[in-house]
């Protein structure tokens, strides 16, 4: 991961502690949406490369955000099939893409779990010493006055 990235991502999460998982899960839902947007083009007589390269850019710019490599290296790939409008090395680049993506979607998808796991278990933990100090305080004013 870039380091500005994770640095970024840090103080957010700082200020919101389910940052990093919304933008995990927003980068899944986004990207598979794009790369289904992409593959329309494709099938056409006449191909829309320019659909496809706008599309190809919102996921390089998204994937670079979160240092997601190999996807970003398919996206440039893609980016010069389209920008040559060779169709062949475009639905080559966009099978290359789809598989980096489904390498990397359950990744995200076991980081965005434990993301949710970690903040469930703060803030039951947070609250639980919180609970607990109250009684301890209660009791030991209890003992006091006894």
């Amino acid at each position: 991961m870039l380091k500005w990235t994770r640095d970024w991502m840090q103080q957010r999460d700082a200020d919101n502690p389910a940052f990093v998982r919304e933008i995990l899960s927003l980068y899944v839902s986004d990207s598979r949406r794009l790369i289904n947007l992409m593959n329309r083009p494709l099938g056409m007589d006449t191909v829309n490369y320019k659909e496809i390269s706008v599309h190809v850019r919102g996921l390089l710019g998204s994937s670079l955000d979160i240092g997601a490599e190999g996807i970003s290296k398919a996206c440039l790939r893609l980016f010069n099939g389209t920008k040559a409008e060779n169709k062949e090395e475009t639905v080559l680049a966009l099978k290359q893409l789809t598989s980096e993506f489904n390498k990397m979607k359950p990744k995200l998808e076991h980081l965005v779990q434990m993301e949710r796991l970690i903040l469930q278990s703060v803030l039951y933990r947070g609250w639980n010493d919180g609970h607990e100090s109250s009684q301890i305080g209660c009791e030991t004013k209890r003992s006091r006055e006894a």
